[in-house]
């Protein structure tokens, strides 16, 4: 089966490296895990853009437990944090997470090697990277403080709460048919109109200029078909203001629908 692309550009590069004593002199980098040196066997080195790193040194240093799944397949894990690579293959899981890698795994004179950053930010870990002086360092946080487990939900104290009982239904609002708003009317002003659902209607009329009522009275709504029909009278004294009828339907609970109200004037 043919190497992918990306690994046979990898060996390429190393091999270019590795080959020129002054070049590979020039890209081994020195690696400090929590202000401690780590000694590498073979060496940190630049390939390419990367930094790369046999798979144990720094990794153990750092507290993890770096194994095979198999022949080609890593398994590092830390805490809570568990990457899986694979040699060769530019895709990694991180926990339950695929991620697409620049730079593979690679094995090369009997040795593994993976990125740093990639492999070093997975675990949990800070990294930085002074090119001019050749040096990363790397800063973990506890192990212990990867794992936390999660809050558990107290259990509330039962609260007795009383139910809210229901609004109560209203009425429909009744349709005043006649008078129109604006007409003239006498002394009694007979009032008409449909109120479905109800049992009754309350008609009142009022001066609007004074707001206070000077005549109401009852109706009783014909059942089935919702007509009512009521005449009202008022004293005389008033004749000549304007004059506001208003209208509530009522039903068999005495429950009150919102009112109607209709602007007249005095014939």
């Amino acid at each position: 089966m043919k190497k992918p692309w990306s690994y046979i550009v990898v060996l390429v590069a190393f091999l270019i490296v590795v080959s020129t004593p002054m070049a590979g002199a020039q890209s081994i980098v020195r690696v400090i895990v929590d202000g401690r040196a780590v000694g590498l066997n073979p060496p940190a080195v630049i390939l390419g853009a990367r930094v790369i790193v046999p798979l144990r040194g720094v990794f153990e240093a750092m507290g993890a437990t770096v194994s095979h799944l198999a022949p080609r397949t890593l398994l590092v894990v830390r805490g809570s944090r568990v990457i899986e690579l694979e040699i060769g293959r530019s895709v990694a899981r991180v926990n339950d997470t695929q991620v697409l890698l620049d730079t593979p795994p690679i094995t090369l004179a009997g040795y593994t090697r993976v990125p740093l950053r990639f492999v070093s930010e997975a675990l949990g870990a800070a990294v930085y990277f002074n090119r001019t002086a050749r040096t990363v360092e790397i800063f973990t946080t506890p192990e212990g403080n990867e794992a936390l487990p999660a809050p558990q939900p107290q259990p509330l104290p039962p609260v007795d709460v009383q139910p809210t009982p229901p609004a109560p239904v209203r009425p429909s609002r009744p349709t005043v048919v006649f008078p129109l708003p604006g007409t003239s009317v006498g002394n009694p002003v007979g009032v008409q109109g449909t109120a479905a659902g109800a049992s009754r209607v309350r008609v009142t009329v009022s001066v609007p200029v004074v707001g206070v009522p000077i005549g109401s009275t009852e109706a009783t709504v014909l059942p089935f078909v919702g007509l009512f029909s009521a005449n009202v009278t008022y004293p005389g004294l008033f004749r000549g203001l304007p004059l506001s009828i208003t209208v509530v339907a009522i039903d068999n609970s005495g429950t009150e629908s919102e009112p109607v109200t209709v602007l007249v004037r005095q014939g």
